[in-house]
Order: structure tokens, then sequence, then C-alpha cells
């Protein structure tokens, strides 16, 4: 297994980010991250482990953009 902080799950081509890789794009905390999750930031789960799909952070971001 890699540290990669995204990987692309091969068959809809979907990329997925680690929290750790999103707390570092957005230069935030993982508590402010948790805030925006429970805010309507979707999360999946894979294998146990939680990422977010890019796709979803987009939207989100859009729609939380002033």
């Amino acid at each position: 297994m890699t540290n990669n902080p995204q990987f692309d799950s091969g068959s809809g081509g979907d990329v997925f980010y680690t929290l750790t890789a999103v707390c570092q794009m957005l230069s935030i905390s993982r508590t402010t991250l948790w805030r925006m999750c429970k805010n309507n930031l979707r999360t999946v789960r894979i294998g146990g482990l939680v990422r977010i799909r890019k796709s979803d952070l987009d939207r989100y971001l859009g729609d939380h953009s002033e």
C-alpha cells in the first residue's frame, strides 16, 4: 500500500482523498474537517477507511463559497 494521499478507484475513475490530504489541501485542522463533514460534506468508507470523493469535495466547496 502506498502513502499517496489520493487514489483512483480504477473502474469509475473517481478520485478519493484521505482526510489528511484534504486538511493539507485546504490548510485546515482535522477538527474543522469533521465539522465540514457534519455540515453535509459526504464521506465514504473504503475497506474501513474514511475517504472523501473529489467530486463531493468540489461540490461542497462550491456550495459553501462566498
